[in-house]
């Protein structure tokens, strides 16, 4: 393993933790909004839905030709490789790993009493 494969791995492990506090961040807004546990956890689960069957639809293509991707310049789809079952498992996985954990962690907590109390006195 050479120096520029350390740096990758450093930048790879340095997005995931940014991922990972944006969800997080994600889930206090959430709480924030909306006072339904059932509702919260029903957003969670669509966004982690959403995102989980992106990552597993989309593996092992990219998109070639896309000019104006704001304007809907469209491209073509190229596949990469035509990755197994288990491949697109284990990413879908970690892609529903990393979303919904933190953000259920930011979503779901225990609202904090003294801040019911602060809200209803105001």
């Amino acid at each position: 393993m050479g120096f520029a494969d350390g740096i990758w791995r450093a930048v790879a492990y340095f997005l995931a933790a940014l991922w990972i506090w944006a969800m997080y961040r994600l889930g206090l807004s959430l709480h924030k909004e909306h006072r339904s546990k059932l509702k919260i956890l029903a957003i969670i689960l669509g966004i982690t839905g959403v995102l989980t069957y992106m990552s597993w639809s989309s593996l092992g293509t990219h998109v070639e030709g896309n000019d104006e991707p704001l304007f809907g310049g469209g491209g073509d789809v190229v596949r990469d490789y035509k990755p197994t079952t288990a491949q697109r498992n284990r990413a879908s996985t970690t892609i529903f790993l990393l979303s919904f954990l933190p953000l259920a962690a930011g979503g779901l907590q225990k609202d904090d009493p003294t801040t019911k109390a602060e809200s209803r006195n105001t």
